[in-house]
């Protein structure tokens, strides 16, 4: 008896086996495959972040170091690598299994002068293409722009990768005595960038991608004001206790910090709980001001926005404000706002975060007095 159970057992499991198998087989269709490798740039190497790769019905982009990863079903299918500023690679190839395939990008500018160009903490230390630093924010450092395609290409525009984000770079109109700096603010852990230039005809060239870690363990708050086109905007931030008024005063300096209050000492009993505006620009595209905070004491922090030039008729605004940044994790929100001409002076209320007493944070809306 024992035996003829076990048999039977023994029939059952490769009667459901194949039940399973067939089943799995039909719902499943066609096998895939994974096709992953790097892109970079045909003549230096360089790995491109944000390149468009597509096959078949599947499509990704380039992460951080250049590299993607796609399922694509069995078959037959159109491969092909893209990103503004170089020439599209485009081939057929018949998937049969796994496949590495290594993409170089051609362009028509010259190769980029990267010795024009340096990154530095915010004491003035420079850092390598991969360091580490215990200032949250950096700066790359671009000697003379104008030659950055060498002496015969007009530059149009730069942009900055950081973190899974696209940030403009401002170009000044006239020309300029000394380097130029912009901003770059981390996160505790591994932050990613890359700087892309484009000339005025639309051809790139990349840096070659910095990875940098901030040694800090946590940072509590982080708010980053950017914008797409020249712009003067104020990022304000007041910390009030529950059942006080959300109200913008500029005039005041009661735990409020913005650019002509930069480091106060009233948001909290510690260095680490007051915040600091680690980067402000009074006027230009791209990362115009960045208020940092390690640690936050209970309360509300309005957010506010104040355009004091628009030059457009209407400016794209981005407001992001990372919560609890640690070395593994961030809780990241961002706000959108487009901002007419009319709106110039005018405060702009954003959004709250609010911090209970055990430190929990939750971004809300209290409702502001004029």
């Amino acid at each position: 008896m024992p035996m003829r159970l076990a048999r039977r057992g023994l029939i059952l499991v490769v009667i459901l086996s194949a039940v399973v198998l067939l089943i799995s087989g039909n719902a499943g269709g066609t096998a895939s495959y994974p096709v992953y490798g790097l892109v970079t740039e045909e003549d230096t190497g360089i790995t491109l972040v944000g390149a468009v790769v597509r096959m078949g019905p599947e499509i990704t982009h380039t992460n951080a170091e250049g590299s993607y990863w796609l399922e694509v079903p069995k078959g037959v299918h159109e491969f092909e690598v893209s990103l503004d500023g170089y020439h599209p690679y485009l081939v057929e190839i018949n998937l049969d299994g796994s496949r590495e395939i290594a993409i170089g990008l051609e362009t028509e500018l010259p190769k980029l002068q990267a010795e024009l160009v340096g990154l530095y903490d915010s004491l003035g230390q420079p850092l390598g293409v991969q360091g580490s630093t215990d200032c949250p924010m950096t700066f790359l450092q671009v000697e003379d722009y104008t030659q950055l395609l060498g002496a015969n290409a007009e530059i149009g525009r730069l942009e900055l990768y950081l973190n899974g984000q696209w940030y403009p770079l401002s170009l000044p109109t006239k020309p300029v005595l000394g380097p130029l700096e912009f901003p770059v603010p981390l996160h505790p852990g591994r932050n990613d960038f890359q700087l892309r230039v484009w000339d005025n005809r639309g051809w790139a060239r990349s840096l070659p991608p910095y990875a940098v870690e901030l040694t800090w363990d946590v940072l509590a708050f982080r708010a980053v004001l950017s914008c797409d086109a020249p712009a003067g905007l104020e990022l304000h931030v007041f910390q009030r206790a529950p059942g006080e008024p959300n109200l913008f005063d500029r005039d005041s300096q009661d735990r409020h910090i913005y650019w002509l209050n930069r480091t106060p000492g009233d948001f909290g009993t510690t260095p680490e709980q007051n915040p600091f505006l680690d980067w402000h620009s009074s006027f230009g595209e791209g990362i115009l001001a960045s208020i940092a905070l390690r640690e936050a004491v209970p309360g509300d922090y309005h957010i506010w926005i104040q355009p004091s030039t628009l030059t457009e008729s209407v400016t794209a605004a981005v407001l992001t404000v990372d919560l609890d940044a640690t070395l593994f994790a961030l809780d990241r929100r961002v706000f959108r706002f487009e901002l007419t001409r009319e709106q110039q002076g005018e405060p702009i209320y954003a959004a709250t975060v609010h911090v209970g007493a055990e430190g929990i944070k939750t971004v809300t809306s209290v409702d502001p007095q004029q």
